[in-house]
């Protein structure tokens, strides 16, 4: 299926012109939901650092995978990790996790909850868990 590269004009939306095409799908998809608070969940064919900076102007939250050259902060690309240890980088409102499985995984998250209660300690590693009652295990 083709569709033209005017097919997706969201120029009327402040502030979308720096946005790429996948980019600007997510929005035009999202148009009519913008600024009213809704969750969205993005694959990494879609998601990008611009993108989420750019649903949380309009109070649009997303979380789903990132691909490492699509705005991960390159501190957290270059940490080493061993399998099934994570890492992560927080900037505002925004939440980028490294997660090491049979090669690298990243997540972005936007709209943090950061009420959270202290579950287990040791030399190893630290639990939290958090509002959603999920537990985050955060691996040093």
């Amino acid at each position: 299926m083709y569709f033209r590269k005017d097919a997706y004009d969201i120029t009327h939306i402040p502030g979308s012109n720096d946005l790429t095409m996948s980019e600007r799908i997510v929005v035009f998809l999202f148009e009519r939901l913008l600024d009213e608070g809704r969750k969205v969940i993005i694959d990494n064919w879609y998601m990008s650092l611009r993108l989420a900076q750019f649903l949380l102007t309009r109070n649009t939250y997303v979380t789903g995978t990132i691909r490492a050259n699509r705005g991960v902060p390159k501190e957290l690309t270059e940490i080493p990790l061993k399998t099934f240890q994570t890492c992560f980088v927080r900037k505002g409102d925004i939440l980028v996790i490294k997660y090491k499985d049979k090669r690298d995984v990243y997540l972005l998250k936007s709209k943090l909850d950061l009420r959270k209660k202290l579950v287990t300690k040791s030399q190893h590693a630290i639990t939290y868990r958090y509002k959603s009652q999920m537990p985050l295990r955060i691996t040093m």
